[in-house]
């Protein structure tokens, strides 16, 4: 039963001993025996499952990404090809974990999951003897470990999107120039290993490299593959196919000094068609996208794009965010906090970049010729937000204090025209 259960899976180095912890909550106890194999889970959101592995990539048995209103699964089906690596250009260290090729200088800290949840944290490189206290210390005379990379599975504001927040920090007594790869491939029902994909949102300032072919190598330290079919390198593509390919994004974080990390987030889910999709990655402001959807339609051997359409994206890689027509974003120019809202409804979303869930609410939006005002003042929130446009000019301003959270967030713009909606790359110093 895993209900009410959060079940932590650690390895700790002693005395060559594996000690396996279980935590539970407080009213009801699990026990895994000392004896158990650290393996997969399955969680939901009840619009999407995702088959999260210990090591932070996909596909566990049947299970990589399935759309739960229809039944489809685009990510299991022939080669298990989902996977994620990291590498140091300054020392060429370098990991990997991907169902097709293995896991490959990587050692599992801890994996924590819940029915809806899952968080895995690995180190690459020989692994920490006190991951507690962050002492880089030796192992048997090893080198310390490099990375700690964390992936954390989570819901998102879109039912139809999981979350992933992916953090990579430096453990490591010296600078590293990190890289990250994501492959994935593509296996749209009901027409699998003959699908439409498409790549939308370059250029992104960390991405150096993408194209269609998701069987490369996730080791980002070594060369990917040839694309599958021309014209998909390096560039945005609408539908091609359709083929058995899928999608590879390769991202340049830059230097982190000793015990300095970077975040960004990787968004899964599936929707009941292409307009929808694209709805769903402006709702989270998605910079940097891949679609698959299923094969042709006999009659017009056309993209079937009123089908299910499935969802691969990414925020916090120096991208343009997919903005919803009929909405206004503003943008602190210091800090990145936003508040993007809809025109027609009211619905907002306001976002504080240095961390926090963002808030999300209804308000009334009054059209005063060139300005716009958005208030809500209810629920125990005070929220106000004005934009200017047109001849009043392109200023913006928003002010939210929420009771409930006990959260504060301002924001001051002074040109809401060139706005993007998204925090950027966000490093942390230790």
């Amino acid at each position: 039963m895993k209900t009410g259960v959060d079940v932590v899976l650690t390895k700790q180095f002693s005395k060559g001993c594996l000690v396996l912890l279980t935590v539970v909550s407080a009213w009801l106890m699990a026990t895994v025996p000392a004896s158990a194999t650290v393996s997969g889970v399955v969680i939901s959101n009840s619009v999407v499952e995702l088959g999260v592995n210990p090591d932070g990539q996909l596909i566990v048995g049947p299970i990589g990404l399935t759309y739960i209103p229809t039944g489809g699964e685009a990510l299991a089906p022939g080669c298990p090809c989902e996977g994620w690596g990291v590498g140091d250009t300054n020392s060429g260290v370098s990991g990997k974990a991907d169902q097709a090729q293995g896991i490959v200088n990587m050692t599992l800290e801890s994996f924590t999951f819940t029915p809806t949840s899952a968080v895995s944290v690995v180190v690459v490189g020989p692994p920490l003897l006190d991951l507690a206290s962050k002492k880089r210390q030796t192992f048997l005379d090893e080198i310390p470990g490099t990375f700690l990379v964390t992936h954390d599975y989570h819901p998102s504001i879109s039912p139809n999107l999981f979350e992933t927040t992916v953090t990579i920090e430096n453990i490591s007594d010296d600078v590293v120039d990190v890289r990250y790869r994501r492959v994935m491939d593509w296996d749209i029902p009901p027409t699998e290993f003959s699908e439409f994909v498409t790549i939308g949102g370059l250029p992104a300032t960390a991405v150096t490299s993408s194209d269609d072919n998701g069987f490369s190598d996730a080791n980002p330290l070594v060369a990917p593959q040839a694309p599958v079919l021309p014209g998909t390198l390096d560039v945005n593509f609408v539908h091609s196919g359709p083929a058995d390919h899928g999608s590879r994004f390769d991202f340049n974080f830059g230097d982190l000094a000793p015990g300095e990390s970077v975040q960004f987030k990787i968004y899964y889910g599936a929707a009941g068609s292409e307009n929808e999709a694209m709805a769903a990655l402006a709702q989270i402001g998605a910079e940097v996208y891949s679609l698959g959807e299923p094969g042709h339609i006999p009659s017009t051997g056309l993209p079937n794009t009123s089908a299910n359409t499935f969802i691969f994206a990414f925020t916090g890689v120096g991208g343009t965010p997919v903005i919803p027509a009929n909405t206004v974003c503003i943008q602190d120019d210091r800090t990145n906090d936003h508040i993007l809202f809809d025109l027609g409804t009211g619905e907002y979303t306001v976002t504080r970049c240095s961390g926090g869930s963002p808030l999300t609410g209804t308000g009334r939006v009054q059209q005063l010729g060139c300005i716009t005002v958005l208030r809500d003042v209810y629920s125990g929130r005070n929220l106000f937000a004005i934009s200017q446009n047109g001849s009043c000019g392109t200023h913006g301003q928003f002010r939210v204090i929420d009771r409930s959270s006990r959260m504060l967030i301002s924001g001051f713009d002074n040109d809401v025209t060139d706005n993007t909606c998204s925090c950027g790359i966000l490093q942390f110093r230790k």
